[in-house]
């Protein structure tokens, strides 16, 4: 916060009067008692005016004038004045003359005036000119006359290393060391230094007292700026970072400092860009100084989560591969919850396609002509803040635009980061707002991803929640790729943030990685199975079921776990025969499983696997009816035999 006893500049010029009446004491412009002691050492003293010389000045209400002068040997002047009456309480006025005399027309500087019975007060005032003399009118609250007046003005010679940047157009060029190097630090001091900008109402970015300027450039992988004032003598320094601009001073960063130190870490900005640091003191302190600034690249990952799959082959081909000639392979890519790190939207889906696949799996463009779920917007323009309606008030709460699929070369990378400063992109999907990101309306929409921002609540930052999905399918190419060497089946996602090449220009996201899915084409020729794909034994008898392909080959095979069956093999086994010895062990058939794989012995070509279902039957038990007792050579009954 500025310090409330140093009161705004009165902009409005204050006609005092012309006059040249000669009254008593110091009652007068003409006999005003000079300060000649400027370091505040010594005070000239009068007796109290009886005569309203101006009238009330200011914000003075009292209208008996008693007054001071000297001439300015520096920009910045501190002044005591003391009454020696109980309840005088002091007021005044520090005006100058437009021809530096007393018959010039008076204009008001500054004022100064406190509440309460009090007998003292001081205030501090910026922007003197140098050889300009200026006048100390003090008045009573309550028009005392009686007593004495002392008045101290301590306004220091400016010191030469202090005031050669004190303006925005000498600002001194500080060389920042690279990203990931050290602070690059400057001793300097603001005494005597011109007051800097002053804007309208109460901010951070105020610069009302002793300013001095320096000028930064960010490196080409400059992300963000640690920046830091440190003083002995200035116990609240503070500093503001402005776009490189004199005339309008857009605000980047301001930082009003506590116990002699102003620090900012992680201060977002654009790379390759020129900066302006102004540095003064919130309570108008003058003194010595340190300026460090820190360039900091970036690491930062948005897309955290994500994962690129093959979710189903035409073929039946490992989801892994290799995939054989014209085979579908469908892949999925997803990301949850985009992280908006600097305030970077997503704004770039970019695949990479191994040369595998068939060139019907791609338009004249490279995307793929069979999406079966296409990218989904998140971002909804929001709503006017309260005030006037804003440039996008007819659109809030429609969607902030659509992903479209440019060709390569369409846009350019912006910074030195994941690619190489001014490198074209390759193509991909890219988001196009609805509204113009240069201007905030709802009308003249960009065309060209690299004007646009991504997808985004705008124009809110930190939505850390959206999610994405992605789902295409592509084709692999004839045998032919095989004689050509075109095997590579892989598929890689890489997504971009619009810091790194839209129309946002603060970097982010440069640490984020393609997601692969490597894969190859199948150029072997795999056997196939010709072996039966079922069989029934009885229970306890060992299978011996033979395997065989169309060419010789080696195999591979493993059981299904049945609980009610013991004796299936359900860890890989090898062998051209399963060989388990497999026991029933209820009283009804169980079929057991087995899935066998063929791999060709020449090449070692991969077959499709055949599932072999294997029927046990369980043991019969003979029933034979009841017992019979019989005597030597008599018949027996008819004894009926039956199984279970």
């Amino acid at each position: 916060m500025k310090n409330r006893i140093i009161l705004k500049k009165i902009l409005v010029t204050f006609l005092m009067v012309l006059f040249s009446v000669i009254v008593n004491a110091q009652e007068t412009c003409a006999t005003a008692t000079t300060v000649s002691d400027l370091t505040g050492g010594t005070c000239a003293t009068s007796t109290v005016g009886t005569v309203n010389d101006v009238g009330s000045a200011g914000c003075e209400e009292g209208l008996l004038d008693t007054w001071f002068t000297f001439v300015a040997q520096g920009n910045t002047a501190t002044i005591d004045v003391t009454a020696s009456a109980a309840g005088f309480r002091p007021e005044f006025a520090v005006v100058s003359s437009s021809n530096n005399t007393c018959t010039g027309t008076f204009s008001v500087i500054n004022c100064f005036d406190l509440g309460g019975n009090y007998t003292v007060i001081n205030g501090t005032v910026n922007g003197l000119t140098i050889g300009t003399r200026y006048w100390i009118v003090v008045s009573s609250n309550g028009d005392v006359t009686t007593g004495n007046l002392s008045v101290c003005v301590n306004n220091p010679l400016p010191v030469a290393g202090c005031v050669d940047n004190d303006a925005c157009v000498d600002r001194a060029v500080l060389a920042l060391n690279p990203v990931g190097g050290a602070a690059a630090c400057v001793s300097d001091c603001n005494v005597g230094a011109n007051i800097g900008p002053d804007f309208a109402g109460n901010n951070c970015y105020d610069l009302p007292n002793p300013t001095v300027w320096y000028q930064i450039t960010t490196g080409p992988t400059t992300a963000s700026l640690n920046i830091s004032v440190n003083s002995a003598t200035m116990g609240t320094p503070e500093f503001t970072l402005f776009t490189n601009n004199c005339a309008t001073f857009s605000i980047v960063n301001c930082v009003e400092g506590t116990g002699s130190t102003a620090t900012g870490n992680n201060i977002p900005v654009a790379a390759n860009t020129t900066y302006i640091i102004a540095v003064s003191n919130v309570s108008g302190a003058q003194g010595n100084f340190s300026l460090c600034v820190t360039q900091n690249g970036d690491n930062s990952a948005c897309n955290t989560t994500n994962a690129l799959t093959v979710v189903s082959t035409s073929m039946g081909s490992p989801l892994a591969g290799p995939y054989q000639a014209g085979e579908q392979v469908t892949y999925q890519y997803t990301v949850t919850n985009w992280q908006q790190v600097n305030c970077n939207y997503i704004g770039a889906f970019v695949p990479t396609f191994g040369n595998c696949w068939d060139p019907s799996s791609f338009n004249a463009q490279g995307m793929p002509v069979n999406i079966g779920t296409p990218l989904n917007v998140n971002g909804v323009i929001q709503p006017c803040p309260p005030g006037p309606p804003c440039a996008y008030n007819a659109c809030s709460g429609t969607a902030a635009g659509t992903w479209n699929w440019f060709p390569a070369g369409s846009a350019t990378y912006n910074v030195a980061g994941y690619y190489p400063a001014g490198t074209a992109m390759p193509a991909g999907w890219y988001f196009l707002n609805s509204y113009n990101p240069a201007t905030g309306s709802c009308t003249g929409d960009p065309t060209d991803p690299d004007n646009s921002y991504g997808d985004g609540n705008f124009p809110a930052c930190g939505t850390n929640t959206f999610d994405y999905t992605l789902r295409f399918t592509l084709t692999a190419g004839s045998l032919a790729n095989c004689g050509a060497g075109t095997t590579d089946c892989s598929v890689s996602i890489k997504t971009f943030a619009d810091g790194e090449f839209g129309f946002w220009n603060n970097l982010g996201c440069t640490a984020d990685l393609p997601d692969t899915a490597p894969a190859s084409f199948l150029c072997c020729t795999p056997p196939i199975m010709t072996s039966l794909g079922s069989s029934t034994i009885c229970s306890n008898a060992n299978l011996n079921f033979p395997l065989t392909t169309d060419i010789p080959s080696t195999f591979s095979w493993v059981a299904a776990n049945n609980a009610n069956v013991s004796g299936e093999s359900t860890t890989i086994q090898t062998g051209a025969t399963i060989t388990d010895v497999l026991a029933n062990l209820t009283g009804v058939p169980q079929v057991v499983t087995y899935t066998v794989t063929p791999t060709s012995t020449a090449d070692g070509c991969i077959g499709l696997p055949q599932t072999v279902n294997i029927t046990v039957t369980p043991l019969n038990t003979i029933a034979s009816g009841t017992s019979q007792t019989v005597c030597i050579n008599s018949a027996i009954t008819n004894i009926t035999l039956a199984t279970t």
